[in-house]
């Protein structure tokens, strides 16, 4: 196996550009995203954009930057899926080219630098971070930046103070997206790591650089919690009390649950999986402190995730960024370099090699099962792109022996994947029940009526109904001179007896939005509702 030529630029750019910014509408937008959205769209709707709200309700839990940005791009565009979720396309974008420049910063090798974009645009959460409207990938793409101009601090003696000043800008962004966990993930590491390889390249003047930019990055990221506090300090403290008890005592996981860090990057899982454990098990020589930069970087990211007890898979996200590049390093230098010729280095090469040979006949597998099986409709188009696919992938890589055909054939699956299953797997309801709760609105329009939510509804519904749903409150008094819509949990029916008693009570619908029929295993039930007619009493 052979490393002949560049890797293609313009292929990486159109891989990047593939994959995130097609389809972004087809995916279902989940709780998380309806949470957000909800938020952006009630800044647009009550000018609500200091004290931000969900459903009318004050929702201090996550700071608001990315909830601004969503907000402007949804006035320019409309509130549509793909409007919200472009933004955050836009900033894992940003967040390639960044690291593309960090990686050379880093001196190492241009391929090493193209290839960590070609992994990391790859890398299955990194996809679905910038595909969806959450705002882990603000956070992080923000401080991968902040990080880009701390190197730059680091390593030269001119435009100083610009440099602090953009990097306090963009740590302090960061911080304004989700907190601090991107400086505590990305950032810190990253700091412990150049202290441990490159300390003695840093100047002692640069320190009060780095104290100033430590001032700014706090400036800014904590401007949103002091304003909110000083209007409203007992709930914003008492949210803030309650994040931070979640951080030890809500989904709590041992230490070691983060074991299988390296499958939230997907079609690179094994590969990644081989780039960590080789310099455990074999005596690799590592020809510069460069070369193990990333890799000491990926395991203190790591470390650092593992202390905290709350623990989640997608908190990994930041892990996979400098991961991305150890990936990038250990193909190419396995390649270049004496330890090349190792059994076990062709062992990695091999695999490296096949996998795409392997996902192409999954790929394959799957799409003749459902061609044969399930009923032809025009989105049996999608079904047959896909099964192309395979084709392309073994007409680029056979009679070869250079790797970089290889290499593109992942993007190639990825973007296959992107372009024809997620259309092909969101858009075929198998719920034959399924009715959205914006279907309320014609029961309004038919009976003149008015919609209240017994509880606090499901963001999922709060999105879809278009606007606020007010909330069933005890202390008010309902006319029993008018109709009312209530929306009703199966758990809260007696309670609906209870509240409107001595009134005429009518069943007219069931609202479900879940894709997949009831009974099975993946139908939930905070996705369905009842909707009545509380009747009004006339004399």
């Amino acid at each position: 196996m052979r490393w002949n030529n560049d890797l293609s630029l313009p292929f990486i750019i159109f891989s990047c550009l593939a994959l995130y910014l097609v389809n972004l509408q087809v995916i279902p937008i989940d709780i998380m995203e309806a949470r957000n959205f909800i938020s952006a769209r009630e800044m647009l709707q009550d000018g609500s954009w200091l004290h931000t709200t969900l459903n009318g309700f004050p929702r201090y839990e996550k700071p608001p930057l990315p909830t601004w940005i969503t907000a402007i791009f949804g006035s320019i565009f409309g509130l549509h899926t793909w409007a919200l979720r472009l933004p955050a396309a836009l900033i894992a974008l940003c967040t390639f080219y960044f690291l593309y420049k960090i990686t050379l910063a880093l001196h190492l090798h241009k391929e090493i630098a193209k290839l960590s974009i070609l992994v990391a645009s790859s890398s299955f959460y990194i996809l679905f971070s910038g595909k969806n409207g959450q705002w882990d990938i603000y956070t992080h793409g923000f401080a991968i930046i902040g990080i880009w101009y701390t190197l730059n601090l680091f390593q030269n003696d001119s435009k100083n103070l610009k440099h602090t000043v953009l990097a306090g800008v963009f740590f302090g962004f960061s911080i304004l997206s989700k907190g601090p966990v991107g400086i505590y993930a990305l950032v810190l590491p990253f700091l412990i790591t150049y202290l441990l390889i490159y300390r003695k390249d840093i100047q002692g003047r640069k320190w009060w650089y780095v104290g100033l930019t430590v001032i700014i990055s706090l400036v800014i990221g904590t401007s949103w919690y002091v304003a909110t506090y000083l209007s409203n300090p007992e709930k914003v403290l008492g949210t803030m009390a309650k994040e931070s008890e979640n951080w030890t005592s809500y989904n709590v996981r041992p230490f070691y649950y983060y074991w299988s860090f390296f499958t939230q990057s997907g079609i690179w899982s094994l590969t990644a999986l081989l780039a960590i454990i080789t310099p455990l098990i074999r005596k690799v020589k590592w020809r510069h402190s460069k070369h193990k930069f990333s890799y000491v970087w990926t395991l203190l990211s790591l470390l650092l995730l593992s202390l905290i007890p709350e623990k989640k898979s997608r908190y990994l996200l930041p892990v996979l960024f400098p991961l991305a590049i150890t990936i990038a390093v250990s193909i190419y230098y396995m390649l270049h370099h004496r330890f090349s010729k190792e059994r076990w280095t062709k062992i990695n090469i091999a695999i490296l090699k096949y996998i795409p040979y392997f996902v192409s006949a999954v790929l394959l597998v799957v799409v003749v099962y459902l061609l044969i099986t399930e009923e032809w409709t025009w989105h049996t188009l999608y079904l047959i792109a896909l099964g192309i696919t395979p084709f392309i992938v073994y007409k680029i890589t056979r009679k070869t022996d250079r790797l970089q055909p290889s290499l593109y054939t992942y993007s190639i699956l990825c973007i296959a994947l992107v372009w024809f299953g997620l259309p092909y797997a969101f858009t075929q309801f198998t719920n034959k029940a399924y009715q959205p709760v914006s279907a309320v609105h014609s029961y309004e329009k038919q009976f003149g009526i008015n919609t209240i939510s017994m509880s606090n509804p499901t963001p999922e519904f709060v999105w879809d109904y278009g606007s606020k749903i007010n909330v069933f409150d005890s202390e008010n008094e309902y006319p029993i001179t008018e109709d009312i819509g209530v929306l009703v949990k199966e758990s809260e029916y007696d309670l609906l007896l209870n509240t409107f008693e001595g009134r005429s009570i009518e069943y007219l619908t069931r609202l479900d939005m879940n894709q997949s029929n009831e009974g099975t295993g993946s139908h939930r039930s905070r996705l369905y509702i009842d909707y009545y007619l509380v009747k009004a009493i006339t004399d």
